[in-house]
């Protein structure tokens, strides 16, 4: 019996015969890359003409636009001092960012990165059915699937990398699955890359090369051609990697992005009760898998195989990674971090639609015809939630960015929890509560928010203020409902003038109290 029947799916042709496939599989195997290259371009020229195509649903995707320009001008005006790749988590998309802007206007730039993150997705969705050898019909389905399911639409359009996010994942899991000396040295090469695209992706590299050391051993039975057979790819995974140590380490200072610390220890949600962080969890899972409905029965096809017992270990250090650190952020900008489990649901289907057994066969089958109905009927309303968010946002980004350019004294300085549109909008010096752009706000938050699980959170507040000394306050009412702060500053003796107020945004101009209260708490 082969390995791969073993294992559940149907036993794939030996490496050799598919390298000796006709010339005409060959030409159709490049015609579906082709066919969803030209819908995917098809697409972003369609979304381009459209009212609001370069607005964006998030704040976040301005941060990384905002170190891309950066990168050209080589010094920051908003955060004077403070390194291009400071806040960014992903290095490689501000990378694309940046070259794209020798050609493209910055908005143009940040929408054009979207869409080749969706290329690159839509491409490795495409190659992961390639190599399960799927009939036409299924490999339609199941790119669709990949593309409306749930919100995904409105994550691969949000202006961050998730595009590039799940692309790259799904590359790497039909690179495996292929399972040819290229195709595991490129699987391994994108190992290395995956984690500066999205942190947490490093837990899934490291249980893919794991899964191909082990299977190489499992055919080898010798420790020694194991290693040697091996090393090319932890050399590749290295290689790839390296660039990106070395540099954020030149850049930041630091080999590793810092992004993560600063809202772990300002949102000190680490620190709550096992209890509350559980009911977060559990309660975030649950809005993901109600969102993409049906398809996440797909799972239960990877227990079969060994990729797919690594991806359901993924799964599992995911959600346990959130759970420990920051379970809130699960809910953040409508879950788009639990989307990056996307491909490995995808992967379940895939493993289901190839198994050996017949009835496992029909029930996949049955489910994707399922999955695609259910996605038809849901995405209209996903699809105009993120047109209305899009929307909305960008008025309220673009309007209280431009009160600001013309009744604020250019000299200002401004305090602020959102760094992303005001920094690429204008040209005020500002300071970030969070830490993502004032790397300083890290520690006072280390040490009174989170140092207090919360509690103390007014303290690091107005320790920032006393220091930077800012002039305007410019906060998200959300932000200011659920943190309290321009009640922690009030209460620190600071005295506040709203000068701008919108639905979604106001701005206070600051006055320093007359006694410093923080000087009084040891």
């Amino acid at each position: 019996m082969s390995e791969s029947e073993k294992e559940g799916t149907v036993a794939d042709p030996d490496p050799h015969q598919i390298r000796s496939n006709s010339s005409l599989h060959a030409l159709r195997s490049l015609t579906a890359y082709w066919m969803v290259a030209a819908l995917v371009a098809l697409l972003a020229i369609l979304y381009h003409q459209m009212p609001g195509s370069q607005g964006f649903p998030l704040d976040d995707g301005y941060i990384s636009l905002h170190s891309a320009q950066v990168l050209h001008w080589g010094k920051d005006p908003n955060f004077p001092g403070v390194p291009a790749l400071a806040g960014i988590t992903n290095a490689p998309y501000t990378l694309l960012l940046w070259a794209l802007l020798f050609v493209l206007a910055p908005l143009n730039a940040l929408q054009a990165a979207s869409w080749l993150g969706i290329l690159c997705y839509a491409l490795g969705l495409v190659a992961l059915c390639r190599a399960f050898r799927l009939p036409w019909p299924a490999v339609l389905a199941v790119v669709a699937l990949g593309a409306t399911a749930g919100k995904v639409s409105y994550h691969l359009l949000n202006g961050v990398e998730t595009g590039m996010a799940l692309g790259i994942t799904a590359w790497i899991f039909a690179l495996t699955k292929w399972n040819t000396t290229w195709s595991r040295r490129a699987a391994a090469f994108l190992c290395g890359l995956a984690p500066f695209l999205r942190p947490e992706l490093a837990a899934l590299s490291t249980l893919v090369l794991s899964n191909m050391i082990w299977q190489e051993y499992f055919k080898e039975k010798s420790l020694a051609r194991t290693a040697r057979n091996c090393l090319p790819l932890l050399l590749l995974a290295m290689a790839a990697a390296a660039p990106w140590f070395l540099w954020y380490g030149v850049n930041t200072g630091v080999p590793i992005p810092q992004s993560i610390e600063a809202k772990r220890v300002f949102f000190a949600e680490g620190c709550a009760p096992n209890t509350f962080r559980w009911h977060v969890v559990s309660s975030a899972v649950s809005a993901f898998m109600g969102n993409i409905g049906f398809l996440v029965i797909s799972l239960v096809f990877l227990v079969r195989n060994s990729l797919g017992k690594c991806a359901l270990a993924f799964v599992g250090l995911f959600f346990f990674a959130y759970y420990e650190r920051l379970p809130g952020a699960l809910f953040h900008n409508w879950g788009r971090y639990s989307y990056l489990l996307l491909p490995i649901v995808l992967l379940g289907m895939l493993f289901g639609l190839r198994d050996r057994a017949q009835l496992i066969r029909v029930s996949a089958y049955s489910l994707l015809a399922l999955s695609c109905l259910q996605t038809a009927v849901s995405f209209p309303d996903h699809w105009r939630h993120f047109l209305h968010d899009r929307d909305s946002y960008t008025q309220a980004l673009s309007s209280v960015s431009e009160w600001s350019n013309h009744n604020l004294p250019p000299n200002s300085t401004l305090l602020i929890h959102d760094a992303g549109y005001i920094s690429y909008a204008t040209k005020f010096r500002m300071v970030d509560l969070v830490g993502l752009k004032t790397p300083s706000s890290i520690e006072f938050n280390r040490k009174y928010t989170y140092g207090t699980c919360g509690i103390s959170r007014a303290l690091a507040v107005g320790e920032i203020a006393r220091s930077a000394k800012p002039d305007y306050l410019v906060v998200v009412e959300d932000w200011n409902h659920i943190f309290q702060i321009t009640g922690s500053l009030a209460v620190l003796g600071w005295h506040m003038e709203q000068v701008f107020g919108s639905e979604s945004y106001s701005v206070y101009r600051l006055t320093p109290p007359a006694v410093d209260h923080l000087a009084e708490i040891p």
